[in-house]
């Protein structure tokens, strides 16, 4: 994006920002927010699914169905809070094997690429990490994406175009992450 004067700062981590106090002027979140002086819009929605390495496989076989998932070795993220990740927390909460969980993101993928087991990520996860490998167990699971920002910062312009630029890139699919609501 060039635009003189807009400065484009991502922040990522485990924590929501507070728009209200304007610690950021823009969010996005899985969840839509309830405070009324937020204004959200749906930007799209990541797909979930999981993943291994090739080593994991040659050693472990390569889990088809669900059911055929109990035997392995699973690898949990526990900050994967969003409501619509139950059905994995449910997996989870009920498999044998949990063999490792983690908190931070990037273990998560280190324990995986080690060979650890198999874990869920985002579809966009192979673009990042090629050495990823899908595993066919459909868990059908989605999140929203939102496009958060406070209705007073919502006014100003630098807002709008940023607002107006990240929106344009979910919808011509540079993010890589999403499928998008028309």
């Amino acid at each position: 994006m060039e635009r003189p004067g807009i400065l484009i700062e991502i922040k990522t981590g485990n924590e929501q920002v507070d728009l209200s106090r304007r610690q950021a002027d823009i969010a996005i979140r899985l969840t839509m927010p309830n405070e009324p002086e937020l204004v959200a819009q749906l930007a799209g929605k990541m797909r979930f699914g999981l993943y291994t390495v090739p080593a994991y496989e040659a050693f472990f076989g390569m889990p088809k169905t669900l059911e055929k998932l109990f035997p392995h070795r699973i690898i949990d993220h526990s900050t994967l809070g969003a409501s619509q990740l139950q059905p994995w927390h449910g997996i989870v909460s009920n498999h044998p094997h949990v063999a490792y969980r983690t908190n931070p993101s990037v273990c998560h993928q280190w324990a995986i690429q080690a060979g650890y087991g198999i874990g869920l990520f985002p579809n966009y996860t192979t673009k990042i990490f090629p050495s990823l490998i899908p595993v066919p167990v459909e868990l059908g699971i989605e999140a929203p994406i939102w496009l958060v920002s406070h209705e007073e910062t919502n006014k100003i312009a630098c807002t709008r175009i940023a607002l107006d630029y990240i929106r344009d890139r979910f919808f011509q699919g540079s993010c890589g992450m999403v499928f998008l609501i028309p």
